[in-house]
């Protein structure tokens, strides 16, 4: 198990390409909190990690929120300690043609997918620096999870 007791937050990780994710950290032995707009989803993976003999939490997070990732932080760090490993997966897009995407249509992918890995990496990464044993950040976006 190759990340026994690491504790590793997966933003979006209540579908798609983030599930796999928190099931495969799951299974190498992580600690996961599954973090994701919608409670219900990320509900559902930590029950399917719970059922496989691992150890997981979910939280509501609204990435474009300063306040609601730093709740996230402070609720990982309260109940596991720490943070080893973050992966920014939670992602936003339309497929929508060029001339008719709105300035809520990009305001709305900008804030998901740059804003939100910001604010994550950033509270992440300050927890990593106070626990002076390093972390992981991993940075990724796909359309192909769904």
């Amino acid at each position: 198990m190759r990340l026994q007791d690491k504790v590793a937050i997966v933003t979006g990780g209540g579908s798609g390409i983030g599930r796999g994710i928190s099931l495969r950290f799951a299974a190498e032995g992580a600690r996961v909190v599954i973090a994701d707009l919608d409670i219900d989803a990320a509900n559902r993976v930590v029950a399917e990690i719970e059922a496989a003999g691992g150890a997981a939490s979910s939280v509501r997070v609204d990435v474009r929120r300063q306040d609601d990732v730093q709740e996230m932080v402070d609720a990982t760090v309260a109940v596991y300690g720490g943070i080893d490993i973050l992966v920014n997966n939670a992602g936003a897009g339309r497929i929508i043609p060029f001339f008719e995407t709105t300035e809520a249509d990009w305001d709305l992918m900008f804030d998901v997918n740059c804003k939100g890995v910001l604010f994550c990496s950033q509270a992440v990464a300050k927890v990593m620096i106070e626990q002076g044993r390093g972390g992981k950040i991993v940075n990724l976006a796909s359309q192909a999870g769904r």
